[in-house]
């Protein structure tokens, strides 16, 4: 070995990580302190530049722990100002009437009801997964 010369180290970072993420992030970032170069760093373990920023923002917020993916939003979620003027229909007790079915049971009096297109689909949605009584 000459003078100056380094001993490069072969690590697979996803080796590593499947034996413990936290693990491999930390040993990922101490590479890179020496290095302070990402391209390098991703070289030494075989993975790409994108998983080694991904460390390092993980390093910065103080956490290197795996964090899920579920998502944090409902996309298509009802907004709360519709909501409010649904009114969950239940099934009318005279079962042989000539009622419509984008009009709300007569049955049900005191409370206003709101005709929305399409309920109908909601309705049995609802109906189909036991949300309604």
């Amino acid at each position: 070995m000459k003078t100056g010369q380094q001993l490069e180290v072969v690590l697979n970072y996803s080796s590593l990580y499947k034996l413990n993420p936290e693990t491999a992030r930390a040993a990922m970032l101490e590479v890179f302190q020496q290095t302070a170069n990402i391209s390098k760093t991703a070289r030494l373990f075989k993975t790409s530049r994108k998983v080694v920023q991904l460390a390092i923002k993980k390093d910065g917020s103080g956490n290197l722990n795996d964090l899920s993916h579920a998502r944090k939003t409902v996309v298509h979620k009802t907004t709360g100002l519709v909501e409010e003027k649904i009114i969950i229909k239940k099934p009318c007790p005279r079962r042989f009437t000539n009622i419509p079915k984008d009009t709300t049971c007569p049955c049900i009096s005191g409370q206003q009801n709101v005709l929305i297109p399409g309920l109908d689909f909601w309705l049995t949605h609802m109906k189909n997964h036991s949300l309604m009584g």
